[in-house]
C-alpha cells in the first residue's frame, strides 16, 4: 500500500462549511431555541435514572410515531413493512447517547438517507444482471453485503455515520416488501427520521439538551466572526464601572488605596445627586446614572471617563471628570 495513503485524510466539511451558515438558534426566542438543542449554561447531569425513563419514553413515543403514521395513512399504500426494524437502531442512539457524533441530526438523517439510496441502487442494478432470479432468492446475501460496505464508506467520507444506516441498506436488498417498493423507501427512511428526530427535539430536552450540534461541531463563524468575539471580549475586559450601587472592576486590575477613594468619590457623588435629579429621570426616561472609564485605543492605552444610561437622553443624573 503506497505510504502517502496511510496519512491522507478527506475531510467534505472543507468545502461543504463554506456553504453552511452560522447556527441561528442564540437569535431565536429562547423558548423555541431551547428545544432545538440551544443553552446559554451548559446543562446539568441528570444521572442515568433519569436518563433511562427519558429514553423508554423517548424510544416509545418515536417507534410509536413512526408505525402511525406508517399504517394508518395513505403511507399504507405502499404496502410496506409495519415498522422499518433500523429505526429500533436509532432510537437507542437518538435518546439514549444524546452527545454522541453519531446521534446528531446530520448523521441521522444523512446516514439514514444516503444508505438507503445506495441499498436501492445496487439491488435494482443487479436486478437488471442475467442471474437477476439468483440475486433476488438464494444470492440475495450479495447485493446486501455490497450495498452495507459502500454504505459504511460513503457515509465515513461525508461523515454522517450512523450505523443503523447499514440496516437501512441491507433492508433494501433482502426485503422482499422493501425491494418492492423501490425508490420511495428512501423517502419512506427520510421521513421516519426525521419524525424520530421530532420526537426527541421534544423529549431529550426536557431535563436534557439535543442535540448538541445541528451540522458540525466546527465554528461557522469564519475569521471575522471570531475577530469580533475577541474584540467584545477586550472591550468588556478594559472597563471600569461606577454607579450609585457600587463599582465593576475587571478581575485582572489591581487598585491602590488612591484609585479605590477615587472611585468611591465618584459613586458618593452621584448617590448624593440622585435625590435631586429623580424626577427629572423619571420624566426624561434614564433609569440609570453611572460613570465609566474606557481604555482608549487611539492614545495608546490611555484611561478617559466616558458617560453612559441606559437611555442617552434627558437628563443624565451623573457626574462627569
Amino acid at each position: 500500500m503506497p505510504s502517502s495513503l496511510r496519512t491522507r485524510n478527506f475531510n467534505i466539511d472543507r468545502y461543504l462549511n463554506r456553504l453552511v451558515p452560522p447556527s441561528p438558534l442564540h437569535n431565536m426566542p429562547y423558548p423555541i431555541a431551547h428545544f432545538l438543542g440551544y443553552r446559554k449554561t451548559p446543562p446539568k447531569d441528570v444521572g442515568n435514572i433519569l436518563g433511562a425513563i427519558f429514553a423508554f419514553i423517548g424510544a416509545f413515543v418515536g417507534l410509536l410515531a413512526i408505525a402511525g403514521l406508517f399504517n394508518y395513512t395513505s403511507i399504507n399504500n405502499l404496502n410496506g413493512p409495519v415498522l422499518i426494524a433500523s429505526f429500533g437502531a436509532s432510537a437507542i442512539l437518538e435518546y439514549n447517547t444524546l452527545a454522541s457524533p453519531l446521534a446528531q441530526p446530520r448523521n441521522t438523517l444523512l446516514g439514514h438517507a444516503l444508505s438507503a439510496t445506495i441499498g436501492v441502487g445496487i439491488t435494482k442494478l443487479f436486478a437488471l444482471s442475467s442471474l437477476s432470479h439468483s440475486f433476488s432468492n438464494s444470492l440475495a446475501f450479495v447485493p446486501a453485503a455490497l450495498a452495507c460496505a459502500l454504505s459504511s464508506a460513503a457515509m465515513l467520507l461525508t461523515n454522517t455515520v450512523h450505523p443503523p444506516g447499514g440496516a437501512s441498506a441491507v433492508l433494501a436488498a433482502t426485503l422482499p416488501e422493501i425491494v418492492d417498493m423501490g425508490w420511495a423507501f428512501v423517502g419512506l427512511v427520510t421521513l421516519g427520521s426525521a419524525v424520530m428526530l421530532a420526537v426527541g427535539l421534544v423529549t431529550n430536552n426536557l431535563m436534557r439538551r439535543f442535540p448538541v450540534y445541528w451540522w458540525t461541531p466546527d465554528d461557522l463563524r469564519g475569521e471575522k466572526g471570531k475577530e469580533r468575539d475577541v474584540e467584545k471580549a477586550e472591550e468588556e475586559g478594559a472597563k471600569v464601572t461606577v454607579t450609585r450601587d457600587g463599582m465593576q472592576v475587571p478581575d485582572w486590575l489591581v487598585l491602590d488605596v488612591e484609585e479605590m477613594v477615587l472611585l468611591e468619590r465618584f459613586g458618593e457623588r452621584l448617590r448624593r445627586g440622585k435625590g435631586v435629579v429623580d424626577g427629572a429621570r423619571r420624566a426624561s426616561g434614564a433609569s440609570s446614572a453611572q460613570c465609566t472609564v474606557v481604555s482608549s485605543k487611539e492614545d495608546g492605552g490611555s484611561w478617559g471617563l466616558a458617560e453612559s444610561s441606559s437611555e442617552d437622553r434627558g437628563l443624565r443624573g451623573k457626574e462627569e471628570v
